[in-house]
């Protein structure tokens, strides 16, 4: 069935079009992006590997109204076993007795990443070393301890955020859209590129150097923010400290787990300017030095390098599809995947 028929189908439709094409086991699958083909493909097959998942982005069908995550919303009432929707949580997963549709979390044919995106997914501290070894082709000591490095990074920077997220959170329960221009701008505060270019670009600081200095500034300006709310906002301040109690009851909302819950396209991009963009640059610049050791013809040595450059791969392509976390039964998104989606197909 053509992709841009989507919107003729229905759960109930995909079952008569099973048998009739002997796919008893086919799932149809609306996402929000093309991006996210490949992710929930990778989720749904690890928990259901009998299913047949095929997986269409929103873009294709003109015929249902809204985009993304809106419009496999829109689709919901057609969902069923055979015809499902996966979408982020955004803030709806946290926040869901402010939600404004309880399509959300209540459909029983809706996955979610129970996170803010599949940005935030693909950060998690798995596999990172394997990941930026197999880009850049090339090992060394900064990629042997890069797993606990990294680890290290992103914790001191869920950390440092925390304050801002749960300061964001409260002003996102408030009614309209009173506050969206003030967390945007507070997402730009700190998550900003520019903020940081100067510590990037120095050429007279080591890599971990940068690193460091980076995240003291990273704390500094989510201390800044914070303190900004405080004086302007003060009136939200007990409605935060309640509502960061409420989410870390209900649903373990720590500091050492905010990152998967702030938006993940600012950290995404955050993570690779300040964290991986210049590992791989020294990693790949690194490599090139060797061949240089070790060649001393200028035309080997360019044809040696040119040859490398074609076999590397963009780290960033890579690290969005980086999917470890799904084999470890102790991480609390994998294991609510696992359930919803045992919860359908088994």
């Amino acid at each position: 069935m053509a992709s841009t028929l989507i919107s003729n189908v229905n759960s109930k439709a995909q079952l008569q079009a099973n048998i009739l094409t002997n796919t008893p086991n086919k799932v149809k699958v609306m996402v929000e992006d093309e991006l996210d083909v490949a992710i929930w493909r990778k989720i749904l097959t690890r928990f259901a590997p009998g299913y047949i998942f095929e997986i269409h982005p929103y873009s294709y069908d003109p015929n249902v109204h809204g985009k993304g995550k809106g419009q496999v919303l829109a689709m919901s009432h057609q969902f069923g076993k055979h015809f499902i929707g996966c979408i982020d949580s955004d803030n709806d997963w946290l926040l869901q007795q402010w939600a404004t549709d309880d399509r959300i979390n209540n459909s029983p044919y809706i996955l979610q990443t129970h996170a803010y995106s599949i940005e935030n997914l693909a950060t998690q501290p798995y596999g990172i070393a394997e990941c930026m070894t197999e880009c850049c082709l090339h090992s060394c000591n900064l990629t042997h301890s890069l797993d606990e490095d990294y680890e290290q990074f992103l914790t001191t920077i869920s950390e440092a955020v925390y304050d801002v997220l749960t300061w964001h959170l409260t002003m996102a329960t408030e009614p309209g859209e009173t506050y969206q221009d003030v967390i945007h701008k507070g997402r730009d505060r700190v998550f900003g590129n520019g903020h940081y270019n100067d510590i990037i670009n120095s050429h007279n600081i080591s890599l971990i150097e940068k690193r460091s200095a980076v995240t003291k500034r990273f704390i500094q300006r989510c201390a800044q923010l914070v303190n900004e709310y405080k004086s302007i906002y003060h009136t939200l301040e007990p409605k935060c400290t309640a509502l960061a109690l409420q989410l870390t009851e209900q649903y373990n909302l720590t500091h050492l787990n905010a990152y998967l819950f702030v938006r993940g396209h600012h950290l995404y991009n955050f993570l690779l300017h300040t964290f991986f963009n210049p590992l791989y640059l020294h990693l790949k610049k690194e490599h090139e030095n060797e061949i240089r050791t070790h060649l001393y013809d200028g035309t080997e040595i360019s044809d040696a390098i040119r040859h490398y450059h074609k076999r590397i791969k963009d780290f960033d392509n890579t690290f969005i599809f980086q999917h470890q976390y799904l084999t470890d039964a102790s991480n609390p998104i994998t294991m609510r995947f696992k359930d919803r989606i045992n919860s359908i197909f088994m």
